[in-house]
């Protein structure tokens, strides 16, 4: 193990893509990429739109094939869905026509738990995300702020290895969001997997990551891979007019802003990712 800010993160690799190419069609979404989690770390994807950052957490999901390369989860090719792994959609995911209880139980069911842990556990994690008094009402009955809680809940219940999340709080309002940043790192701090979670935000990428990795479009390409220089415990307020913040938010806007006017980094650019992006892609 080694440390990340104060916390504790494993050498070993929690996943790993290599030369991993998606088509549809004619089109080329992903272009081997080359990607690595270490297990215990939290890692954002973030890129212009149709950069392939959802299509690359469906691969590792598997939820969607490829048509090149591999990935491997804690060593294992993975050849479909994995029970190590766990997603949190932008759409929150709840079954409507269930509670928010049976919500958050339903992953421990669909595993076969019985059913004194599925209550334990379920109340446990209903506790832990605040949603006690909330649990017997229906999806449409709260806000998107306590149903995407309820997302979180059902996700760490099942306790997974890899968590993979897909913009999930880009719906929400940005009082909201700011409030689910500091619910998902307390859990995550408590409760620890790898992350690989998508965004389009860079502060939020920032605020959130132990490591950065930003992508190109027009086929899906990994540029660039950063690693956050402040910090844990971190608290949102106090982080945002820090210099590194300020730094590395400049630089990765400056890298996605020249990629989307359909330029390359420059010789002064690549001195700066050479820099900031310390070990690149390698665990």
């Amino acid at each position: 193990m080694r440390s990340s800010g104060g916390v504790a993160v494993s050498s070993e690799l929690a996943v790993q893509c290599s030369g991993v190419t998606k088509r549809f069609g004619a089109q080329a979404i992903l272009d081997a990429v080359d990607l690595t989690i270490r297990g215990g770390s939290f890692l954002s994807v973030i890129g212009p739109s149709g950069c392939g950052k959802t299509t690359l957490l469906r691969v590792i999901a598997g939820l969607a094939d490829i048509d090149g390369g591999e990935v491997l989860v804690h060593d294992e090719r993975l050849r479909g869905p994995s029970r190590r792994c766990a997603v949190v959609f932008q759409n929150y995911g709840l079954f409507p026509w269930k509670s928010l209880y049976n919500n958050v139980a339903f992953g421990l069911v669909v595993q076969g738990e019985s059913k004194a842990a599925v209550r334990e556990k379920t109340e446990y994690f209903i506790d832990l995300v605040g949603l006690r008094g909330h649990e017997h009402k229906f999806p449409y009955e709260v806000s998107g702020g306590m149903q995407q809680r309820a997302g979180l809940a059902r996700a760490f219940a099942v306790s997974p290895e890899v968590l993979l999340m897909d913009e999930p709080f880009a719906a929400v309002d940005a009082q909201t969001r700011e409030s689910l940043h500091a619910e998902l790192l307390r859990i995550w701090e408590h409760h620890r997997c790898s992350v690989l979670f998508v965004t389009h935000s860079i502060e939020e990428a920032i605020v959130l990551s132990d490591d950065i990795v930003v992508m190109s479009a027009n086929p899906g390409r990994v540029l660039a891979r950063f690693t956050v220089p402040l910090p844990r415990p971190r608290r949102e307020e106090e982080i945002v007019n820090e210099p590194a913040f300020t730094s590395l938010r400049r630089e990765i806007w400056s890298l996605l802003h020249h990629r989307d006017r359909g330029g390359s980094p420059g010789a002064s650019d690549l001195a700066a990712l050479a820099s900031n992006a310390g070990e690149g892609d390698r665990p």
